[in-house]
């Protein structure tokens, strides 16, 4: 694989990881959110009230958003990486791969949601 391709995969990966993490990790107001879980009278298991609350999930998001960035880098990386190891070219992208992920989920989703409200009144 010659190296300028590498580069520009490693490249398109940082990339991805920068920018999932301005995307989910920026709107996201801690403290704000602490706050709100103190007034509504909610808790987090073995995290005090306030600044270690907001401290908390700060971290938390941090994680999430991190590998989140990680896995949408190796998704995007691996039609090239396979494109370039066997020498053929993929009838699919990273893109289309995204897609039809996010589109298994959704359907499972409200698979699992009318499955619900048609045996609604068995649960209860």
């Amino acid at each position: 694989m010659p190296k300028t391709a590498l580069y520009n995969m490693e490249g398109a990966a940082i990339g991805e990881v920068e920018l999932s993490d301005a995307i989910f990790a920026a709107p996201v107001h801690v403290a704000a959110l602490a706050k709100n879980v103190q007034q509504q009278g909610g808790a987090i298991p073995s995290v005090r009230p306030g600044k270690p609350t907001a401290d908390y999930l700060k971290r938390i998001n941090n994680r999430l958003t991190l590998f989140a960035g990680l896995f949408l880098a190796i998704l995007a990386t691996i039609p090239s990486l396979l494109a370039r190891g066997t020498a053929q070219s993929l009838p699919f992208g990273a893109s289309s791969l995204l897609i039809a992920v996010s589109v298994i989920l959704e359907t499972k989703r409200q698979l699992d949601d009318l499955l619900i409200n048609r045996n609604y009144d068995k649960i209860s």
